[in-house]
């Protein structure tokens, strides 16, 4: 009889579990500090960074900081145009420090790379576009070892945009890839990376509506592994976003295509292979997505820009990765919840975070979160690809710089009998570490996210 009642709790508590989920407004922009935010954040601790591209003192746009519970906003910085115009792509945080572009301004009106301290000090241009190596780039930065790479959106030499890398201190431009059309045309998104391979997107390409290709970090080797038709574009059309990589596949959306011409969900295998549709996205599920995915598990969350229950508002929705379990998690309505999410979501525990473009109680737009626990992801359930952790330089005299391709719950650095002798818990995608105290050897690095656990081998030298 115990073992029956105990039984009946455990359901009765995992059900009250699995219907708790929490909608909540964080903050309502209101012009002065930031508007019509159309891009995604970052979570560091329990803080999140973000940008909006107007707005702000000078109506240029802003960089900002507010805690996960939604207290103690700032607006670190104010673009002026001269520092930079319309931010649209997203931040990385390295060692205190905070990266990204801006679409516009700058020394040539064509948009700045920048990084500046973590609490609004600091700013410094890293690298002003001119056109001629790209401009208006409308993505985020990429970070591989001390080098980031990313995409402009127009320029190169043939203004259709290009593939850049730059070192991390602004120097060492290089435009690696001139699209063409025939190669494609006006990359929006941004890059991932595994390995010593880029992968991306673009939104168009001669007779076709876009495309998805790989390139080796040197620059060479570019391929294309999938056009999307133009004119029988059941598969999707027109990506906007970014791509996600879990277990060898590709996952992403397009913002037009499909059977109903509102959007698709897609995989596809690194090797262009195996492209399948996950869904066809509609204005009843939600549609015309222009994020990216993010994944936890076999599990992809992402937002529309419409549809979704409310006709015109945009939803949260959840998909399996082999297509099955498509869930609108929560639709937008406009009002103080806010409405039109252009941008991604982010996830740190069982809590979801983003932005919408419009509503709330200004009608610029909010900060949101939306904890459910039934977003619950065992450690270790999916294997992930060795080579979605990236440390280099290796060997090193001391200093390690780490890219992973999610957020890093734990950080470990073992010797060769095990002995653990450094630990931290980070919960951001990049990392770095100072081994310069250690005596040369071999280590061992490992990363634990809610992806699983992944080891690297280092030497110290």
């Amino acid at each position: 009889m115990k073992k029956i009642s105990f039984l009946i709790c455990v359901i009765f508590c995992l059900g009250i579990l699995q219907t708790q989920a929490q909608y909540t407004n964080l903050h309502n922009f209101n012009d002065t500090n930031g508007g019509s935010p159309n891009a995604d954040l970052i979570v560091s601790g329990n803080v999140l960074y973000g940008m909006t591209p107007s707005g702000g003192l000078n109506s240029d746009g802003c960089i900002f900081s507010i805690n996960t519970n939604g207290s103690n906003y700032k607006d670190l910085f104010d673009f002026n145009g001269t520092n930079g115009s319309e931010p649209e792509g997203s931040l990385i945080i390295i060692g205190g420090r905070l990266y990204g572009i801006t679409k516009s301004g700058g020394a040539n009106s064509y948009g700045v790379i920048f990084s500046i301290d973590t609490n609004g000090s600091g700013f410094k241009a890293l690298y002003n576009f001119n056109n001629t190596y790209g401009s208006f780039s409308r993505g985020s930065l990429t970070l591989s070892g001390k080098k980031f790479y990313g995409m402009a959106y127009q320029g190169g030499a043939h203004n259709g945009g290009c593939i850049f890398s730059v070192d991390t201190d602004g120097t060492g431009y290089k435009d690696m890839l001139d699209f063409n059309n025939t190669n494609g045309v006006q990359p929006t998104g941004s890059l991932i990376i595994s390995g010593k391979v880029l992968y991306g997107m673009t939104s168009s390409i001669s007779a076709y509506s876009g495309s998805i290709f790989a390139i080796d970090t040197d620059g060479t080797q570019f391929r294309e592994l999938w056009l999307f038709q133009q004119f029988s574009n059941n598969d999707g059309a027109g990506p906007l976003g970014s791509l996600v990589l879990a277990n060898g596949r590709l996952y992403g959306m397009t913002q037009q295509g499909g059977i109903n011409q509102e959007g698709t969900v897609f995989g596809i295998d690194t090797d262009g292979a195996g492209y399948k549709k996950l869904i066809d996205l509609s204005c009843p599920i939600g549609d015309y997505p222009f994020g990216s995915l993010i994944i936890s598990g076999n599990t992809l969350f992402g937002l529309t820009s419409q549809g979704g229950g409310y006709v015109t508002y945009g939803c949260i929705f959840s998909i399996d990765t082999n297509g099955t379990g498509y869930n609108r998690i929560y639709p937008f309505n406009a009002g103080a919840g806010g409405s039109l999410p252009y941008g991604s979501l982010v996830l740190s525990g069982n809590t979801l975070y983003g932005m919408d473009g419009q509503g709330g109680a200004h009608g610029k737009g909010v900060i949101f979160s939306y904890e459910d626990f039934s977003i619950v992801t065992t450690v270790g359930e999916v294997s992930v690809p060795t080579n979605d952790i990236t440390i280099s330089p290796n060997p090193s005299g001391g200093e390690f710089h780490g890219f992973y391709s999610s957020n890093a719950l734990e950080l470990m650095v073992t010797d060769i009998t095990g002995r653990v002798i450094y630990e931290e818990v980070p919960n951001k995608k990049q990392f770095d570490i100072d081994l310069g105290f250690l005596q040369p050897g071999i280590y061992f690095i490992s990363v634990t996210s809610l992806q699983g656990t992944l080891v690297k081998r280092v030497i110290k030298i």
